[in-house]
């Protein structure tokens, strides 16, 4: 009988030690780790095995952090997320009645540049968008093409920003002094004397914006990094119409034209549009107006010095 009871103690000791056990595992602090391998065009590319628990050659250039593994370069972004130890609730159910221990997940994101590139020569110009070797040069980790004579990517320099464009897309645009680029894109035939981003896209109402990426020089008109061909740049303007408009029936929004043509857009596209004489007529007048009411913030486009009544003004 003293045995038998020596047994149910012990077995009933082992049993109370399970979910203490489990319980102990439980609350042990985990670790995730997930990859994502691309080339510089976002197609996925095979990757090495267990990089989260490698060591990267890695180092930070510029604004971001690039990495050498096997030979290549890659750009590196490192996230990590961590949900404290406690118990865990569910969306539109009760906190578990057990407890979990810290769990970290990692996610590596890594986009492979175009190479060969030389990691050791890998610098950053301008503000740290820019990185290069010497030979190979690159926003960020999309290439920039080779160029003769050869970009001066240690001259880079940004363009003046219109006021409501401080944190848009006339960042985007720099020089060297002979090149013109959109981010990685080259604008061919550029003048980087005369260029500027002062295409304002105009509202009926008095309202503007410049989201849509139209610049020009002297000769030029640009939609993004494209040349908008034949555009004259002295006479361009750019209109959107609101739905409720009554021209939005006529014309196509946003619509572009200058003196003798007028355009639509289709994302990156420009496409010459037909329109009667009088139809024309009434889009140019119109334009004209939407210019006069917004002639303080037109004449100072372009201009780092813009002042900052004009500036207030516009964003109000």
């Amino acid at each position: 009988m003293k045995t038998f009871l020596h047994a149910i103690f012990w077995i009933a000791s082992g049993l109370l030690l399970i979910p203490v056990f489990l319980l102990g595992v439980e609350l042990i602090p985990k670790s995730s780790c997930f990859t994502e391998w691309t080339d510089s065009k976002g197609e996925k590319i095979e990757g090495l095995p267990d990089q989260c628990l490698a060591k990267l050659n890695e180092r930070k250039i510029g604004m971001f952090d690039y990495a050498e593994i096997g030979g290549q370069v890659y750009w590196l972004r490192r996230e990590a997320q961590t949900e404290p130890a406690g118990f865990p609730c569910m969306t539109g159910v009760t906190c578990l009645p057990f407890p979990q221990g810290r769990h970290t997940w990692t996610s590596i994101r890594l986009i492979r540049l175009d190479g060969p590139v030389d990691f050791t020569k890998l610098q950053a110009h301008l503000d740290g968008r820019y990185v290069g070797d010497g030979q190979n040069n690159f926003h960020v980790y999309d290439r920039i093409e080779m160029l003769s004579p050869a970009l001066n990517l240690a001259g880079l320099r940004s363009f003046a920003c219109r006021c409501v464009d401080v944190i848009g897309p006339c960042d985007a645009y720099v020089t060297d002094g002979r090149y013109v680029l959109n981010d990685q894109e080259v604008l061919h035939g550029a003048d980087p004397v005369t260029f500027v981003n002062d295409v304002p896209m105009l509202y009926p109402d008095g309202s503007s914006d410049n989201r849509l990426g139209f610049t020009r020089d002297a000769k030029n008109v640009f939609y993004h990094s494209k040349l908008l061909a034949g555009a004259d740049p002295a006479s361009f303007g750019v209109l959107r119409f609101s739905s409720d408009d009554e021209n939005a029936k006529i014309f196509d929004s946003p619509i572009a034209s200058d003196r003798k043509t007028a355009w639509t857009f289709d994302h990156d596209k420009a496409q010459q549009l037909q329109l009667t004489r009088r139809q024309f007529a009434s889009l140019r007048g119109i334009l004209a107006k939407a210019i006069a009411a917004k002639s303080e913030l037109v004449q100072a486009a372009g201009k780092r010095e813009n002042d900052e009544q004009i500036c207030k003004k516009d964003q109000d």
